[in-house]
């Protein structure tokens, strides 16, 4: 079971193949792809929401694509010899000084 960003990163560098791992144009597509099947899975569950369906199943097919789109964005990561991992440090920390700067 993966740990951290970074050890998430190291096993989809694995999974990828080696002529591959440079393709920022498909991984770049693909990511906007998968983030656009995770927002239709979203709509969905949100619909089903209003007008009381059952939406256990519809949560795990978020929870997949959240997962697929976890994995082009590491993906992107590889391409551009970005750190996933250093990505969300520094994402959290411009998280924290904006939360800071509004509640002054």
């Amino acid at each position: 079971m993966v740990q951290t960003l970074e050890g998430f990163q190291r096993t989809v560098a694995y999974l990828v193949l080696p002529e591959d791992r440079a393709d920022l144009e498909y991984s770049a597509i693909r990511l906007g792809g998968e983030a656009g099947e995770t927002l239709n899975q979203i709509a969905k569950h949100l619909r089903e929401l209003k007008y009381n369906v059952p939406v256990a199943t519809r949560k795990e097919r978020i929870e997949e694509e959240i997962g697929d789109t976890l994995y082009c964005l590491a993906r992107v990561c590889i391409a551009l010899d970005l750190d996933l991992g250093k990505v969300g440090e520094k994402n959290l920390l411009k998280m924290q000084e904006r939360k800071a700067s509004l509640t002054r």
